[in-house]
């Protein structure tokens, strides 16, 4: 037996003595997946509040795993949005294999053998959690955004009171046509027809949904294709028909209606199926060439048949964790039983096997006593300037990146911190892992850092502890604390057409016409029924605010949306309130009284002309307007999910 396969012997023997677990335990653990297709129905009404409690139990499950790991010495967190995130390594000391090359070789070959680390299975069993947890936000989300929708629309429904009956969310009979239940976002019974109503909330702002010839949707511009809601309606009528002709309803017409509830994207339908906005409802239905043929009667008729709909609330599957919680609770003690496992038994055989190491070289150190004086010390001499502190010069890593206007200008980054974390960490050895600046104590201030010109002088410097570096990086030595000057350079002048990309483009001037021309577009738009409910629910057109408004009160604090889309690149939202004197219906004596509103617009894509300034003209042709509310929290003006939010104020 030669002397390294005694070795490997040996260590081997080592590993077995200090094992936790067995190979067989391990493989049982690896084998388990708890996570697969695990899903369970429930109630439609029910669904927000279950999908929250699975998320809350694998929150739960994380805090468990983060409070494990803790203990384990593990460099677990969390994500902005939420996922725990985990190493691909351990960086401890435990996991050094051993000094010398043909021993490390032991070390591996032993780790080949064994080809399950716990911490790879770990990050495995925290990815599949990950998963579940985006889906289950993915599925909310969903259902927040129909459930968005569909208040949209019964605001609008509102409107049409007395003119028009509608019934929401009517569940029916559909056993003979493809499923047990048919549920029907909205009916609308009118004197015309029944309009059987399929809403969707689809869309981003500046999207297009595009209806093609033959029936197919998609998103214009994109790969993406959505699922057509017409068949789906067309089942919807079917059951209606069914469901009256079983109660002795036989000749009631039925249209079918697809309604898009967002206002924020555009429409192309080249179909020949109804999809329209629900502010075209009024127009849609009166424009039909049909005639006013049921009475109120029959209409009731139809009404209480709906209404006293005896058929079970629908359920939909969600996906499940909680149900397996014993055994997924008892899957994360034995994972970290088995990384406690791997931790003792390598610890023990490195040690092992750094003892034979050092023997080793100690034996070829005696080998050596009587080699001559001058050699020794010019070998010392090496490892003393190997071993100095490496010097990292702060002042090599200072960038001064700035963006916007000259003389609106700000610093976007002063230092290349991730260089300069990364460049730390490879000199401390190993010693800490990646470290944020405000981790290792190091800050780094610009000053002046906003409203630059080009040609201006920003000093850029640096503070620390300088004790406190010296102890916990006594490897490095660092140097250029006080930093250096820079001269900005390469910032856009003002002037020349554009979109608007950053809110520093805007100065005190556009910010003045803004706000102008929002109040010339409230004092001049012609209301008719947007102030209706709940006031009144007679049609009266007012000839212009202007003759009916008072107190207008527009907001100074503007909030700017920073977009990066092929779509758009910003809105600027201004909000604003005022009274207005409306006519009361519910009034016998039709006397005009005075409510309280609140409102914002919305500029979409905001431009700069050739001088330089905004393009009020086009900005007002891309404005947008809300129904005013009396209620401030109601109000509700979609922007794009992917915007970078700032606050500009334009002083009075």
């Amino acid at each position: 037996m030669t002397w390294y396969e005694k070795q490997k012997e040996q260590a081997e023997e080592i590993r077995k003595k200090n094992r936790l677990i067995s190979d067989n335990e391990i493989e049982a653990i690896v084998s388990k997946d708890l996570f697969k297709t695990q899903e369970r129905y429930v109630f439609k009404t029910q669904m927000l509040e279950e999908i929250k409690k699975e998320k809350e139990y694998i929150y739960k499950v994380f805090e468990s795993i983060l409070k494990k790991g803790i203990e384990e010495n593990i460099p677990i967190g969390y994500e902005e949005n939420g996922y725990l995130i985990i190493p691909s390594q351990l960086n401890t000391e435990e996991y050094r294999y051993g000094k010398t090359m043909e021993l490390s070789n032991i070390v591996t070959e032993m780790q080949l053998n064994n080809p399950y680390e716990s911490l790879d299975y770990l990050n495995a069993f925290v990815g599949k959690l990950n998963k579940i947890y985006q889906q289950l936000c993915e599925q909310e989300e969903g259902i927040l955004k129909g459930e968005k929708g569909e208040r949209t629309i019964e605001r609008e429904l509102k409107l049409y009171k007395g003119k028009y009956h509608y019934r929401e969310n009517v569940i029916l009979p559909a056993n003979d046509i493809g499923g047990e239940t048919s549920e029907t976002d909205i009916y609308v019974v009118t004197a015309k027809a029944i309009f059987v109503c399929e809403v969707k909330n689809w869309g981003k702002l500046g999207r297009t949904i595009c209806i093609s010839k033959d029936g197919q949707w998609y998103i214009k511009g994109q790969n993406t294709s959505l699922k057509s809601p017409i068949q789906q309606n067309a089942r919807h009528c079917l059951a209606t028909e069914r469901y009256l002709k079983a109660h002795g309803i036989n000749d009631y017409k039925i249209i079918p209606l697809v309604i898009i509830a967002n206002n924020e994207v555009r429409l192309e339908n080249l179909g020949n199926n109804n999809i329209i906005r629900i502010s075209e409802l009024y127009n849609f239905i009166e424009g039909l060439n049909i005639p006013e043929k049921y009475t109120e009667k029959q209409q009731k008729e139809v009404l209480d048949l709906l209404d006293n709909s005896k058929v079970s609330e629908r359920k939909f599957k969600i996906l499940s964790v909680s149900e397996k919680s014993k055994q997924i609770d008892k899957q994360i003690e034995q994972i970290f039983l088995w990384i406690q496992d791997e931790k003792k038994w390598k610890s023990h055989v490195i040690s092992y096997l750094n003892n034979i190491s050092e023997k080793k070289v100690k034996k070829k150190k005696m080998s050596l006593i009587c080699a001559i004086i001058t050699p020794i010390v010019i070998i010392i001499g090496i490892m003393i300037y190997k071993n100095r502190p490496e010097e990292i010069n702060l002042k090599k890593y200072i960038v001064c990146d700035v963006d916007g206007y000259s003389g609106s200008g700000t610093i976007t980054k002063a230092v290349d911190k991730e260089t300069l974390e990364d460049d730390i960490d490879y000199h401390s050895k190993g010693k800490y892992g990646i470290r944020t600046l405000d981790d290792i104590g190091i800050t780094v201030e610009a000053e002046p850092s906003s409203g630059l010109a080009n040609g201006d002088i920003v000093n850029v410097r640096f503070h620390y502890n300088d004790k406190d570096l010296k102890k916990y990086y006594p490897y490095i030595h660092f140097t250029g604390k006080e930093g250096k000057k820079i001269k900005i350079a390469g910032l856009k002048e003002k002037g020349g057409a554009g979109v608007i990309s950053d809110p520093s483009e805007l100065t005190e001037s556009d910010l003045k016409k803004i706000r102008d021309g929002v109040q010339q577009t409230i004092e001049n738009k012609d209301y008719t029924l947007i102030f209706g409910s709940p006031y009144y629910s007679e049609e009266k057109e007012y000839p212009g605010a202007k003759d009916v408004i008072s107190n207008l009160s527009i907001d100074k604090n503007m909030k700017f949306y920073k977009i990066n889309t092929k779509f758009e690149k910003n809105n600027l939202v201004v909000s604003f309130e005022l009274d207005m004197t409306l006519n009361s219906a519910s009034d016998e004596k039709k006397q005009w009284k005075t409510y309280h509103f609140y409102g914002m617009c919305k500029f979409q894509d905001l431009k700069t002309g050739k001088d330089g300034c905004v393009d009020m003209e086009d900005g007002l042709s891309n404005l947008y307007m809300p129904d005013l509310n009396t209620d401030k929290e109601y109000i509700d003006l979609d922007v794009a999910d992917e915007a970078v939010v700032y606050t500009v104020t334009a002083n009075e």
